[in-house]
């Protein structure tokens, strides 16, 4: 209903302006009248403009209004707005904290994991040395060395209770032949 109203009150004016440059009875010269029309044209729109904020005002009072805010409440709602908003650049800083202290006990674990992870290469590293390794052969005193004669006396009495399903004794008996002679070929 303003926005008619303003444009009918920026109609008349812009008719009376347009009237009262023709009432002129002398003509006037070229530059002059286009100054005028060019100042006429600017106050024409600077009312426009102002008919359009006092128009978006308005509206902007009737929406508050229907939404029952006052003006007092819509300052009210703006600094709680401004004490809330430091109250969370308070706890973004906090938690920004937090998470630059949680990066660096990260960092550290992974260093520790690395340093761990060097060490297990290199213990795995001496592990395959080691297995590489061949052991020296032993040899048997001569205390203990028994001659081939006998050692094959022995095996045939060890092999003849096998024979005789003696399983237990025939057992017991290759086990003494191999503690004897570990490196022969019978063994």
């Amino acid at each position: 209903m303003k926005i008619k109203q303003l444009w009918e009150i920026l109609l008349v004016s812009a008719l009376g302006l347009y009237l009262m440059s023709c009432a002129g009875s002398r003509p006037k010269p070229a530059g002059i009248e286009e100054a005028e029309k060019k100042q006429k044209v600017n106050e024409i729109l600077d009312l426009q403009k102002t008919a359009e904020t006092d128009t978006q005002r308005t509206e902007e009072d009737e929406v508050l209004k229907l939404l029952g805010i006052t003006p007092e409440e819509k300052t009210e709602k703006v600094t709680s707005a401004t004490s809330s908003d430091t109250a969370l650049e308070q706890k973004v800083a906090e938690l920004e904290e937090a998470v630059n202290k949680r990066e660096q006990e990260v960092e550290q674990l992974r260093a520790e994991l690395r340093a761990k992870e060097n060490k297990i290469v290199e213990l795995e590293s001496i592990l395959n040395d080691l297995k590489t390794v061949t052991p020296e052969p032993t040899t048997i005193t001569t205390s203990t060395a028994v001659n081939k004669s006998e050692f094959k006396l022995r095996y045939n009495d060890a092999l003849n209770e096998y024979r005789n399903r003696h399983y237990k004794k025939a057992i017991k008996l290759f086990e003494s032949l191999i503690q004897l002679d570990p490196n022969t070929s019978l063994s």
